[in-house]
Formats: C-alpha cells, structure tokens, sequence
C-alpha cells in the first residue's frame, strides 16, 4: 500500500511454496468508517465514493483484468519450450528482426540490436514482440491455448475464497491473432491474481498453485480446520520442471541475498496506458514470492509497475513483516 499510494493500481505476492496470498493491495481505497452510519454525513461519504472517477471501490486486484502486455511473452515461452521448439532459452529462434505473421500485413517489429534471430533469454530481456509472435505462431493455436488455460487462463471459478474475475484467452486463433495474443493484447486479458500466479508457477518447479488467503477456518464451536496445503492439493502439473528452470534462468537477473526479477512493460488498453510488472522475491528464510503489479495511467516513470515491485523494496517490506510477526 505504501508503495502503490498515490496510485490507481494492483499488486499481489502469493507464496510460491503454498499458494497463500500474503499481500494484496488495490488503491485507491476508501475508509469504510465513512459511510457505516446512518446520517447524512455518511450518505454524502458513500455518494462521494461511488462517484469517484478512480473507482476507488474496486478491487484491481482481483476484479480488474487487463491486456497483460509483454508479461504474456513468459506464458508463449513455456509453451515452446513444452513443445521441443528450441532445446533451451539460448537457442537462436531464427527470427528476423522486423516479422510479418502469416496471412498478415502487419509487421511486429524487435529492437534490430537485440532481437534479429534472439534467442528466448535476449527476448525476455529486450521484450522482443517480433521473437513472440514467432513463437506463437510456430507453437500453434491448439498448444497455446492449452497452454494458457493449464496457467489459470480462462478458468471462470477462481476463489481465493472470493470469486476472481476470469483472465481471458480467446481460442480460435488465426496466426496473425496469435501474433497479438502473444505480445498480450487482441483479447488477452489477466488479474495482478492471474499474473503473480504465472510467475508462482515457474518459480514453483512448474506446478500448479492456486492462490489461496484463507489459511484455516474457525467453525461456531470453536474447533479448527488444519491448514490447507494448497500447492500439494493442486498438484497439476502447468509446465516440465526443465522448462520451469529453464525460465527461471533467463528471468534471472541477481544471484545475491535477494534474488529478484524483475520485468516491467507498458500496454495501451482503450486510450490508457497499463504498466506491468512481474518479479520473484527472496529474502532471509522466508519463502519465495510472486509478485505481480499493475499500474494504470502512470503520471510519470516512477508511477510504473517496476518501481513498486522492486525486489529491495518487497525483501525490505518481507524482512520488516517478518520481524513484527516474531
């Protein structure tokens, strides 16, 4: 909250270990107490907050599902990997710098100093779309979307235990859609939920984890529910863990105390712009953390995504929560 405020956006950390959520954060938010009572003071409080132009009711987080940009690249990297397109994230993809998809056009067009015939790992890196939309058509739409729907897309019954909004990938692709699809826009849709989920799931080895905030349940006669261990309970298998480390290697960006990657790209959605960012956390003894952030509109460079999911930023936060929990 600290880091999102003055904001309108998302962030969410699920602990890849278990699935548990343990932050989720939307603002602007709203103070309830401004509205609990019955007199004329509330009603004006609750007007106010249902007026608000920056919707400061909604939850981003988990109600607010947005083309995810490039953070979509790592959902097409998987499934070429899964297929056996390349053998690793540092096989050339013979890829031309500025590539037209078939049936198409329009050309999607790469940094020419990083993105002729790059590899996995420089296109993760340098966001090369041209290497995507490569990748997406030479996967195939039937893999793709198998592939996107083992991550949690599409799946309209999420709850964590509320309901999630459904992050969306359109079947039915011609190559020139799956072109689109693949650099996260034309109908790809994700939650911040959706997004830290992908990143828990290569950073958990490939497996499947569901997002969870409820750790036990209290029944009216006082007894307890044991704690759910989500991550055994789901079990799914998304990705091969060689595919899942594979990923792991090429996001990597520091191998010290804090381990963190850190992504951050920027999609024009409807006339505004939405930041993304995606990264993993380490710190201390505490579990590994995927982190999604979502930012709308940026006012400037430091409103982007990256900024808030800046691994010394979310390790100094987990070390502080740590510490008062002790």
């Amino acid at each position: 909250m600290d880091a999102l405020e003055g904001r309108e956006g998302a962030a969410v950390a699920v602990d890849v270990r278990t699935g548990h959520i343990r932050a989720l954060a939307s603002t602007p938010s709203y103070d309830p107490a401004t509205f609990s009572g019955n007199v004329m003071e509330d009603s004006r409080g609750w007007h106010e907050l249902i007026g608000n132009r920056r919707k400061p009711l909604l939850n981003r987080a988990r109600y607010e599902s947005t083309p995810p940009g490039e953070t979509f690249h790592l959902v097409v990297a998987a499934a070429a990997l899964e297929k056996g397109l390349y053998s690793s994230v540092d096989e050339a993809t013979d890829t031309p710098a500025s590539y037209t998809p078939p049936g198409s056009s329009t050309a999607l067009t790469g940094d020419p100093a990083h993105c002729g015939n790059a590899s996995i790992r420089t296109a993760l890196h340098h966001a090369c779309r041209n290497v995507f939309a490569r990748l997406a058509v030479d996967v195939g739409e039937a893999q793709l979307t198998a592939t996107a729907e083992s991550f949690g897309f599409n799946d309209e019954e999420v709850f964590i235990p509320a309901l999630l909004m459904p992050s969306n990938y359109p079947r039915g692709r011609s190559a020139a859609d799956l072109a689109a699809a693949a650099n996260g826009s034309g109908g790809v849709t994700a939650t911040p939920v959706q997004m830290a989920r992908v990143m828990a799931v290569i950073a958990g080895g490939g497996k499947q984890v569901h997002p969870q905030l409820v750790t036990k349940v209290v029944r009216g006669d006082g007894s307890v529910e044991p704690p759910k261990d989500l991550a055994e309970d789901d079990g799914g298998r998304v990705v091969g863990q060689r595919t899942a480390e594979q990923l792991q290697s090429a996001l990597r960006t520091s191998a010290d105390g804090v381990t963190g990657w850190v992504r951050q790209w920027d999609v024009n959605s409807g006339g505004r712009t939405v930041s993304w960012s995606v990264s993993l956390a380490r710190s201390g003894d505490e579990g590994p953390m995927a982190i999604a952030v979502c930012i709308s509109n940026p006012r400037a460079s430091s409103d982007r995504a990256g900024d808030v999911a800046s691994t010394e930023r979310v390790a100094e936060r987990m070390r502080e929560a740590a510490a008062a929990l002790r």
